[in-house]
């Protein structure tokens, strides 16, 4: 099997994957350190948002102060109910990079 696809191992860590899919995935990583070495940046980056969550926007002083993000948090996470956070940390991953000017 070649390297994954864009976003097939954010769904493999997801575990949206079909059977068949999530069994070729995990063979490749039995033999690919540099797909293993990928899907290791992309749990710690998965738990990096969730830590962020939990201490920043968790705490009662954040709270207070980010009383209006939290808010816009939550007006986003019920616009994308049902979108796993693999998904969308894979579209927030993959999406092109607008050109700066001047450069």
């Amino acid at each position: 099997m070649r390297h994954p696809e864009e976003g097939h191992l954010l769904r493999y860590l997801d575990g949206e994957l079909p059977g068949r899919k999530e069994r070729q995935i995990r063979k490749h990583l039995e033999a690919c350190r540099h797909c293993r070495a990928e899907l290791e940046e992309l749990q710690s980056t998965i738990g990096d948002c969730a830590r962020y969550r939990k201490n920043v926007l968790g705490s009662a002083a954040a709270a207070r102060t980010l009383a209006d993000l939290s808010r816009d948090f939550d007006r986003i996470d019920a616009s994308l109910d049902g979108e796993s956070l693999a998904a969308r940390l894979a579209r927030a991953m993959f999406l092109p990079r607008p050109a700066v000017r001047g450069r």
